[in-house]
């Protein structure tokens, strides 16, 4: 009897052992992570500027990463080079101001697959740049042409600042002889490119304007709803 009760808690212990060792053999599967290598703080020279990335393998099986921005400010293009990959691999994000902005801005790159998703943020330093005046004070003339070639001045142009945006510019069109009011449209320019951009919008009789050019001539075209009908139209200024 004393054998055979000596010889219970070994087995006991024995089994309890072999219990303990097949739990610390299940092991968790490694997640698909990753990291990105070239976030930084970025100062815009001339409105341009950039940041050259690397998304880089660490461990888990291989999956897709896709990439996002979020937080641009107003005024200013963002555009990954590459939006997803499987790491490791090459990407970037290249920034355009048009500058209406200006100050210190938090950006964030967000990364993610299936399993894993990261946040990325850095500051976005931008200088702020007001060109109007180079169109407001002056009076102009200009050819306002649909379609056709005019080569005397037929439109006596005014410019106005919009106070609540920056390099957002409103033109005015007044007939050159009568006077008579025609048009207003906006433009929003870009003091780096030295460019401006007509956005789509609605004149008042209906018809709906938009295009662009730079600060000597512009393209544009005009597209009424009830007709069906599309004129492009251009308008070169003349400084009096």
């Amino acid at each position: 009897m004393k054998a055979c009760c000596s010889f219970l808690p070994a087995a006991v212990i024995f089994l309890a052992f072999a219990g303990v060792s097949c739990k610390k053999g299940n092991k968790e599967p490694l997640k698909p992570d990753f990291l990105v290598h070239g976030i930084s703080e970025l100062t815009l020279n001339e409105g341009v500027g950039g940041l050259p990335l690397e998304i880089q393998y660490v461990s888990g099986p291989q999956e897709e990463v896709q990439l996002s921005l979020s937080g641009v400010p107003k005024g200013v293009t963002a555009a990954l080079t590459r939006e997803s990959g499987i790491p490791t691999f090459s990407s970037g994000i290249n920034f355009s101001s048009d500058g209406s902005s200006g100050g210190v801005f938090p950006v964030k790159l967000h990364a993610a697959n299936s399993s894993v998703a990261k946040d990325f943020e850095f500051k976005l330093h931008l200088e702020k740049m007001d060109c109007r005046d180079i169109f407001t004070g002056w009076e102009m003339t200009g050819r306002d042409r649909c379609g056709e070639e005019g080569l005397i001045p037929n439109v006596k142009l005014r410019f106005r600042s919009d106070p609540e945006r920056a390099n957002r510019l409103y033109m005015d069109a007044f007939h050159i002889v009568t006077g008579e009011f025609l048009y207003s449209m906006y433009m929003d320019l870009n003091c780096y490119e030295k460019n401006l951009v007509i956005p789509a919008q609605q004149l008042a009789d209906g018809t709906t304007v938009s295009g662009g050019g730079d600060y000597n001539f512009i393209d544009y075209t005009i597209r009424d709803s009830i007709s069906n009908q599309t004129r492009y139209c251009a308008i070169i200024f003349n400084r009096n």
